[in-house]
């Protein structure tokens, strides 16, 4: 069951205001909220104060029972805590579907992708992959080699998305937002680019993929940075405790 609750919003304008926000996706009933998340449209508001509108910024938890993808996404600012994050997300996983859920649900545990993310657009790039039958972690040693390519892209904080993948067009798309650029930079690659890498994951750079974590994404190698280019104050955010230890719905119901 999915939930939603009304909590409170700050904006980087100083105003604060109301809003709906899911704590919990169980995404299989709610197609049209998947197709917002992979629109960038899902949790977007706009503020009372200022007229901006944006995405807000909270942790939830995505779960899919058709595709077996649990993933945690917590606020993108947070990434620098990503250990802390990644511990209880695997210990949230094994008490919920292992542990507490009925033995339907347990006999599945073992099928189950389980992801953290930071960010909604981290969220949708994941799912992207996905859909295209694309492996997540040969995704993120294909972004690895390109701004290897393209050193003239990166700067402090910058977060490379993918936003399209293709097997049609044998076509990747890639989006860069780095701070105090306006817009973003697109980049399309060749799915080749993928083909070469889904089999020589070993090839990756130290600490990109380290065994039994969660967190399989390029922004760990970059995360301290990543975390300071984008602070919460200039953030449109949940105004309550965040952090990954805090009792939350996140990680409070086992699946029925």
């Amino acid at each position: 069951m999915s939930t939603w609750a009304v909590h409170p919003v700050g904006c980087p304008c100083g105003a604060e205001f109301q809003a709906q926000l899911a704590d919990g996706l169980h995404i299989t009933r709610l197609p049209e909220v998947r197709q917002k998340i992979l629109d960038g449209t899902f949790h977007t508001v706009t503020c009372p104060g200022c007229r901006a509108t944006g995405v807000v910024h909270t942790k939830t938890l995505y779960t899919d029972f058709q595709r077996f993808h649990w993933v945690a996404v917590a606020p993108r600012w947070m990434v620098g805590d990503y250990e802390a994050w990644d511990a209880v997300v695997t210990e949230e996983f094994h008490k919920n579907l292992r542990v507490a859920a009925p033995p339907m649900i347990t006999a599945l545990a073992g099928q189950f992708v389980v992801r953290l993310v930071f960010g909604l657009d981290a969220l949708a790039e994941k799912l992207k992959a996905w859909d295209a039958g694309l492996d997540d972690a040969a995704m993120e040693l294909v972004k690895w080699r390109l701004i290897q390519g393209h050193p003239e892209l990166i700067s402090p904080g910058f977060r490379l998305r993918l936003v399209e993948a293709d097997r049609q067009r044998w076509h990747l798309g890639f989006s860069i937002e780095r701070p105090g650029v306006p817009g973003v930079t697109l980049l399309d690659v060749s799915l080749d680019a993928y083909v070469e890498v889904v089999d020589r994951l070993e090839e990756a750079p130290e600490g990109l993929f380290v065994p039994g974590s969660t967190f399989v994404s390029l922004d760990r190698l970059f995360a301290g940075s990543l975390a300071a280019a984008w602070p919460e104050r200039q953030s449109l955010r949940v105004l309550r405790p965040m952090r990954p230890q805090d009792d939350h719905p996140l990680f409070s119901e086992p699946p029925r």
